[in-house]
This record gives C-alpha cells, sequence and structure tokens, in this order.
C-alpha cells in the first residue's frame, strides 16, 4: 500500500526480536511493542475506513445528483411536451376568459348606462309631475278664488232680496197670519220684485266653468253644485210668488217660501265662506 503513508505496516512486520526469546523481560518489550503496533494499525485502519467512507458518500452523492439532474430533465421534457400538447386548448381558455372578462366589462358599462338613464328619466318624471302639481294647484287656486267670489256677489244679491221681503212684512198687510200679504198699487218695492233678475244669470259672470270644476276637490265641487241648487231654488220660489201675486186682485204674495229659501243659500254661504277662505290661504303658502 504505497502513496498514502502506511509505511508503518512495513516497519512492523519486518521487525524481529532479538534475544532470548523465552525470558520474561523480553515477552514484555516484545509485548509492549505488539500493543503499540496494533495500536496504530488499528488508527490507520479508521483512517483508511474513514477516507473510503467518505470518498464512498461524495460518489453517491455524485450519482444522486446525477439521477436527479437526469429525472428532473425527464420531468421538464415530459412538462414540456404535456403544456405543447395542451397549448391550444389553453390558448382557448385564455381567449374564453377575455371574453368573458370583456362581456362583463359591457354589462357593467351597460348597467351603469341604463342606471344613468333611469336616475335622468325618474328625475325629468318627478320634475314634470311637480310642474303638473304647480299648475293644478294654481288652477285650484283661481277657481276657489272664483267660487269665493261668487259666494260674496250671492251674498249680497239674497241679502237685498231678503230686505226687499222683510219690507213687504213691514209695510203690507197680511191675511190673517197666513203668510199672504196685499201689495198696493203704489207699493215701490213690489217694482224690485217685478224687475228682479235671477241671481244664477246675475252671478253669472262668476260662474266656474265646466273645466274649472275638474280642478277642484270633490268636497269643493259639491259645496259648488248645493250653492247652485239653493240659489236656484229660491229664483223659482221668487219667480213664482210674483206670478201668482200677479194674477190676484188685489195682488196678494205668499212671503214663507221665498224667505225660507233666502235664508237656506245665506246660512250655507257664510257656513261655507271660511272654509273657502282657508283653502285659498293653503293653496297661496
Amino acid at each position: 500500500m504505497r502513496g498514502h503513508g502506511l509505511g508503518v505496516l512495513e516497519c512492523a512486520t519486518s521487525l524481529k526480536v532479538p534475544g532470548n526469546s523465552g525470558s520474561a523481560e523480553r515477552m514484555s518489550s516484545d509485548l509492549g511493542v505488539k500493543a503499540r503496533v496494533d495500536r496504530q494499525q488499528a488508527q490507520h485502519q479508521e483512517a483508511v475506513s474513514s477516507l473510503a467512507q467518505g470518498a464512498r458518500a461524495t460518489v453517491g452523492a455524485r450519482r444522486g445528483a446525477a439521477k436527479i439532474s437526469i429525472r428532473d430533465a425527464r420531468e421538464a421534457t415530459v412538462f414540456y411536451n404535456l403544456i405543447k400538447d395542451f397549448q391550444p386548448i389553453i390558448a382557448a381558455l385564455i381567449a374564453l376568459i377575455a371574453a368573458a372578462i370583456a362581456y362583463r366589462s359591457t354589462q357593467k358599462a351597460a348597467r351603469t348606462q341604463s342606471t344613468t338613464a333611469f336616475t335622468i328619466q325618474k328625475q325629468q318624471f318627478q320634475d314634470a309631475k311637480a310642474k303638473e302639481a304647480d299648475a293644478n294647484r294654481r288652477r285650484e287656486l283661481a277657481t276657489i278664488i272664483r267660487l269665493q267670489m261668487k259666494f260674496e256677489l250671492m251674498n249680497v244679491l239674497l241679502s237685498d232680496r231678503l230686505t226687499w221681503v222683510e219690507e213687504v212684512e213691514n209695510q203690507c198687510m197680511e191675511k190673517e197670519q197666513t203668510g199672504l200679504y196685499v201689495i198696493p198699487d203704489n207699493f215701490l218695492i213690489w217694482t224690485y220684485f217685478i224687475d228682479a233678475r235671477s241671481i244664477i244669470k246675475e252671478a253669472e259672470v262668476y260662474n266656474a266653468r265646466d273645466q274649472d270644476l275638474e280642478n277642484l276637490e270633490p268636497s269643493y265641487q259639491v259645496i259648488y253644485h248645493s250653492l247652485h241648487r239653493l240659489v236656484s231654488n229660491y229664483d223659482k220660489s221668487h219667480a213664482d210668488a210674483v206670478t201668482l201675486a200677479e194674477a190676484n186682485n188685489p195682488k196678494t204674495i205668499y212671503l214663507p217660501h221665498v224667505k225660507h229659501a233666502i235664508e237656506d243659500a245665506v246660512s250655507f254661504i257664510q257656513k261655507n265662506d271660511l272654509e273657502l277662505a282657508r283653502r285659498v290661504s293653503e293653496l297661496s303658502d
């Protein structure tokens, strides 16, 4: 074994024991030398074993690395071939994903535009509705004001007619408390009775037009028609009383119906005039 410092083994093999080998001292000396040689041999064997194990480990590591490299190369080749085989499918999937993203973006933009358009239309509708409500309020206010003026004019006219009736009661003679009053020929008030126009016709300039009535709430439409009915009832009672009085000689007029018709209409006007004023105030705010 040359080249790795094993000369001690050569020395050990050429060792000779001189002298008397049978003496105890010689044997002791020989045993000491032999023991040292054995230890040196053991140490050398351990060193050689360590070197051999290190070499084997290095070779094994290199072989393992080489195997791993070969395996990695094979796996890379397989993966590359796999990717190459599925490349059309992967490209199609990428294109599909891109199309889906583009579609979602388009849909989102369309929804945004639709929402914006809906919001604008809703605002326009609300504005138009507000304008329409304001126009309706103005029309109703104008109609209520005309109706209120009609009330005031009718109240004045009916109050005058009631004054005529009271003058007849005070200045003409009643027949036995029957409500029949004899009219003298020179009685001035009677000319007013004869020449009096219908209050409905006299107040016609203040009549609400048919289209205006549609602007009133139902409750105010009822008020208007109720007033029209009461005043028309007075006009008829007044005309009938004058006709019957002229047919008699001496002239005799029946006043209870006329007076009650006037009082009913005046009472209705006074009762609802405050309601009309309240409504005018509400619409004016």
